[in-house]
């Protein structure tokens, strides 16, 4: 049955138009984030391993998928650093792999609230969840690991402090992390086992 009310939750991590374009404003951290996120939706994997990301953001410019700003403002050091890392090892190792998983679904809006009276209040009412998970892939043990990339600014009072890095990544991601395990895990009738974030400013992985 339907819920008694229902409200709408979009998460859409991607990018914008670069502010600059329409010269309000000058290149910023975040518009250089905004195209690495493009390229990583974009980019085939494969052409990377054999070719490196300077071919395949050409290969992609070319094709049109991406636009010139785009193709000058990624950030093709952090691109290279991913494709070392452990957890692309672990993406392309994997039993299946999902990249740009678009998903709507239906969640208990008592979710989002951590009131306990509010949550009351909304047992019987529903959100309707728009999003799209960067990466999920399946391990040969039937394991399931959501991989979303981040592209945000460390600041400065907490760059380089590993464990303040996590916290901040955590804070700052946990509760969107959390409706997407939720969301998948209906969805695919199984259970997920890990949330990872990439954060291409930190270089690395962090779990949520």
């Amino acid at each position: 049955a339907d819920s008694v009310g229902e409200s709408a939750v979009v998460f859409d991590d991607e990018a914008p138009a670069p502010g600059f374009i329409s010269g309000k404003s000058s290149v910023r951290g975040s518009d250089i984030g905004s195209a690495t996120h493009v390229f990583m939706q974009f980019c085939d994997f494969t052409n990377v391993e054999k070719y490196g990301v300077e071919y395949e953001l050409e290969r992609l410019l070319k094709k049109r998928y991406i636009t010139e700003t785009f193709a000058a403002l990624t950030n093709r050091k952090a691109a290279e650093k991913f494709f070392r890392s452990e957890i692309y090892r672990e993406m392309r190792a994997a039993e299946t792999l999902e990249r740009e998983y678009r998903f709507n679904v239906k969640l208990p809006a008592s979710m989002f609230t951590k009131d306990a009276e509010k949550k009351k209040q909304l047992e019987n009412e529903s959100v309707f969840v728009q999003g799209v998970v960067d990466c999920y892939f399946r391990n040969r043990t039937g394991n399931i690991t959501i991989v979303d990339y981040k592209t945000d600014f460390i600041p400065l009072e907490v760059k380089g402090n590993a464990e303040k890095e996590n916290e901040f990544f955590v804070n700052r991601h946990k509760a969107q992390l959390t409706y997407y395990k939720t969301a998948l895990e209906m969805i695919t009738g199984q259970k997920v086992s890990r949330t990872v974030i990439y954060s291409f400013s930190a270089a690395r992985s962090i779990e949520i």
